[in-house]
């Protein structure tokens, strides 16, 4: 029986749920015989949680209080776990969260936190390829082979296929995100203004504040404030939105961005809108692409008048992702790893 303790980050319970705690605690359901999995908080952790553990995992290792657990779980002889699923070394001057982790001493902690492990988990292929990287230029050696991808996935127990509704009048539009995605906004802001106003569309922006975009408060988007995770999850279901446009700034940052949008809006239906070139969602098929502003017009034009086949488009999306995308298939290279450390 491998027993694993999880660090939790109560900075980002998004990415515990679909990065540590889901997965793990999943595994643990799936295979109990093999594998037990404990949680704590880092102010409820202590050392002999820490002791009675074989393996000890941490998501987004930052800042002194982390890394002193690392240390600690390295000197007694712990296999040290990391999962990273953003390019934390890289974050844009957009990001309201570049200030933390652009100071020197959460830096050191990060670097100090890969030059322990003893795995590192990440979502995609360009994360991989930066931090096996990273970590040569640190160490003197190759990390790629201590690296693993393990793609972000769709839980069908947690949240089963939603019935696909066919195109409502007006088309509803979904955007969540929060203030770390106004940039990506602004690549379509003049598409916004058009969908404000137009009565074809109804638009819910999820995360974002009416005051963060002045030029939109004068049409007929509804903003929602953030609240909890599982209200989101809630939310999605309930408002059954037809589709989920999700725009990004073309940088490194994002190009190592996960599939998680487009997973939420797919499980309860609804079609997402994804700029082209991002490999995360190129791998999906069925989903709206676009390469520039005129390309969204075109497609937006279409839904308008109705010519997108969306019922089609999300069968086709939601087989891909049930064959290779759910948490149970992933959860095997999780089991593989460990086993293999342990």
């Amino acid at each position: 029986m491998l027993k694993l303790l999880i660090i939790s980050n109560p900075q980002s319970p998004g990415t515990d749920y679909y990065r540590t705690v889901g997965p793990f605690t999943q595994l643990e359901r799936d295979y109990p015989e093999e594998i037990q999995v404990t949680v704590h908080s880092p102010d409820r952790a202590v050392w002999f949680d820490i002791w009675q553990a074989d393996a000890v995992l941490f998501q987004r290792p930052n800042g002194a209080t982390i890394v002193g657990y690392v240390q600690e779980a390295h000197r007694m002889g712990k296999k040290v776990l990391l999962d990273i699923d953003d390019l934390l070394h890289h974050i844009p001057d957009s990001n309201p969260a570049q200030g933390h982790f652009e100071k020197e001493d959460v830096k050191k902690s990060i670097n100090e936190a890969l030059r322990l492990a003893d795995h590192l988990f990440v979502s995609t292929p360009p994360l991989k390829e930066f931090y096996s990287q990273h970590m040569q230029a640190v160490t003197l050696a190759s990390f790629s082979q201590k690296i693993t991808i393990v793609r972000n996935g769709w839980n069908p127990e947690h949240h089963p296929f939603e019935p696909i509704l066919p195109q409502r009048t007006p088309a509803r539009m979904i955007f969540r995100g929060s203030s770390t995605h106004l940039s990506d906004l602004h690549t379509i802001k003049s598409e916004l203004q058009i969908m404000a106003k137009d009565p074809a569309f109804a638009f819910v922006i999820v995360g974002l504040e009416k005051w963060m975009l002045p030029d939109l408060q004068q049409g007929s988007i509804q903003f929602i404030k953030w609240q909890t995770l599982f209200t989101y999850f809630q939310l999605m279901r309930e408002s059954q939105p037809d589709y989920g446009i999700f725009p990004l700034t073309d940088d490194d940052f994002n190009r190592c961005k996960s599939n998680i949008f487009a997973l939420e809006c797919l499980r309860v239906g609804a079609l997402p809108i994804v700029p082209a070139g991002f490999p995360e969602w190129d791998m999906i098929p069925g989903l709206l692409r676009y390469n520039n502003r005129h390309d969204l017009q075109a497609v937006l034009n279409k839904i308008k008048a109705g010519k997108v086949d969306k019922v089609k488009l999300v069968e086709q999306a939601r087989a891909y992702i049930s064959e290779h995308l759910t948490v149970q298939k992933l959860n095997e290279q999780r089991l593989e790893v460990i086993k293999s450390l342990i």
